[in-house]
């Protein structure tokens, strides 16, 4: 496995007062200052830019980008995708259909939800 160099953070489109928006754009912050290249991705641009040219990594908050016809662009593009949850990872369950989304929970009991889960 390659080492990751490249990371797409992948903006919401909605954020209630902007707390997950602040959280992408310090998240965004600290991988530059990491020494990652890093691209900062809105609206269509979250998955037409990692599939023209993808990254070795995609990081957003509560999800996962998909194609129109469903699939999701990290199995597509064979990228890891981290989704870091900060909602209830209950209304993540289909998430964890791929091998390729890695999810990030905010709390141990949301860990061992999706754990017992699936």
């Amino acid at each position: 496995m390659n080492p990751i160099q490249r990371i797409d953070f992948l903006m919401p489109a909605t954020s209630q007062y902007e707390v997950i928006h602040h959280f992408t754009h310090a998240l965004f912050r600290a991988g530059l200052d990491a020494g990652y290249t890093s691209r900062l991705l809105y609206g269509d641009d979250r998955v037409e830019v990692p599939y023209k040219t993808p990254p070795d990594l995609t990081i957003c908050f509560n999800g996962a980008p998909a194609l129109f016809d469903g699939r999701w662009l990290s199995d597509v593009i064979k990228v890891p995708h981290i989704s870091w949850l900060l909602d209830p990872p209950y209304r993540f369950w289909d998430k964890t259909r791929s091998e390729n989304i890695w999810i990030a929970c905010d709390d141990q009991f949301g860990c061992q939800m999706l754990n017992n889960a699936h």
